[in-house]
């Protein structure tokens, strides 16, 4: 069930057998998301606040090691994951890990945040503000974006610190973040998304 699991001591070295693997060495698996709370995990033991992938044969791979990323939101979906396996540092290798390149929902019709989440990326740029125009949906109603270096503009998926909008507007900066696309079953309006887990301020080039 879905919040039940967590990396032990008692997991086999290695943990999951391997999903198909290109020439490249690119892996891809399908499986269900897993996102273990702390409740879950009982006392006494060292709390994992990552994301794992449990596929139909009870194996588990770790998606992500971060206490705050998209994946989150995608738990007890099942999906279909491709990317890099990789041994963390300074670890002891319980379950496999692999680094997401793409994660995609296994069925369209099924609702989740979101249908699509791409690999942690820095980007440099600014944020905006930016209201809807007349004849759209959303006309008049205000938002941000955030608008990259190469001129690439995103709407804002998840907004860290969301207090400090307004004093960020503006200003040249890093963020850290993802690429997703949101749900079909929820009006918004196209183009790109940003999921932002960190900003970084006093560093970046504006457009």
């Amino acid at each position: 069930m879905p919040g039940s699991a967590t990396p032990t001591a008692s997991t086999p070295q290695g943990g999951a057998p391997a999903g198909a693997t290109d020439a490249q060495g690119r892996v891809r698996l399908e499986g269900t998301v897993v996102a273990p709370s702390e409740e879950s995990q009982g006392r006494g033991r060292k709390v994992f606040r990552g994301v794992l992938l449990r596929r139909d044969d009870g194996s588990e791979w770790v998606i992500a090691e971060g206490a705050e990323t998209p994946l989150h939101a995608m738990d007890g979906r099942r999906v279909r994951v491709e990317g890099m396996a990789y041994e963390p540092e300074g670890q002891a290798l319980v379950l496999r890990h692999l680094r997401v390149a793409v994660l995609t929902i296994a069925d369209l019709k099924e609702d989740a945040p979101y249908v699509e989440v791409r690999s942690e990326e820095r980007l440099e740029g600014k944020f905006e503000p930016f209201t809807y125009p007349e004849g759209t949906k959303l006309a008049g109603e205000r938002t941000i974006l955030f608008i990259a270096a190469g001129g690439e503009r995103f709407h804002v998926a998840h907004m860290p610190l969301k207090e400090r909008e307004e004093r960020l507007l503006g200003r040249a900066l890093t963020v850290v973040g993802f690429r997703v696309e949101p749900s079909r079953f929820i009006a918004r309006p196209g183009g790109p998304y940003l999921w932002i887990q960190d900003i970084e301020e006093g560093k970046g080039q504006a457009p």
